[in-house]
């Protein structure tokens, strides 16, 4: 069985929804909410089995439960007649998701665990955990993603790199270094 997660901002849906959640409170999970229309985009619980595709800015991935009548599209996503929200996704449940991994658990990972996310994901890497990037890793993501590294850690470059990234984006380092 897959597991399922929900993405909220401020504990409400945030794509084409506003639905507020009961939240879970530690080990205990939210409750269950439950309707009698399920329509895949227009009406049910929605889930997904792929959180990095619906992250929101501010959002937090809960990892979720659904039951009942569903619809779901063949890919990421399954409407359905009940759902609740089990806990927040832990480090372990995103990290075949780097990019909502870095998003909301960067702070916590380890330094092996930073650095498999930020080759995968060095945009975000830059975005979200600059600050905790190391030297190599900083560099080798300002390589690959050069405008960035001016926008979110120009002030963390070595010269070298920095110089680089301006040749190599020279609108953004107009913009932000």
């Amino acid at each position: 069985m897959p597991i399922y997660f929900k993405v909220l901002k401020d504990g409400r849906s945030c794509h084409g929804g506003v639905f507020g959640w009961s939240l879970p409170n530690g080990d205990t999970p939210g409750d269950w909410h439950e309707t009698h229309i399920v329509r895949l985009c227009h009406a049910g619980f929605h889930l997904t089995t792929n959180p990095e595709r619906w992250q929101a800015e501010g959002g937090t991935a809960f990892v979720a439960d659904g039951a009942g009548y569903s619809v779901g599209d063949g890919g990421d996503k399954m409407a359905f007649a009940r759902a609740r929200l089990r806990r927040v996704a832990t480090i372990e449940d995103l990290l075949p998701f780097p990019a909502t991994l870095l998003r909301q658990h960067a702070d916590k990972l380890s330094p092996e665990q930073l650095g498999r996310a930020a080759e995968s994901r060095p945009g975000e890497a830059l975005r979200f955990a600059a600050d905790k990037l190391s030297p190599e890793q900083l560099g080798r993501a300002a390589e690959s993603r050069p405008g960035e590294a001016l926008q979110f850690a120009a002030d963390k470059l070595s010269p070298e790199q920095l110089g680089r990234a301006v040749k190599d984006a020279p609108w953004e380092a107009l913009q932000f270094a």
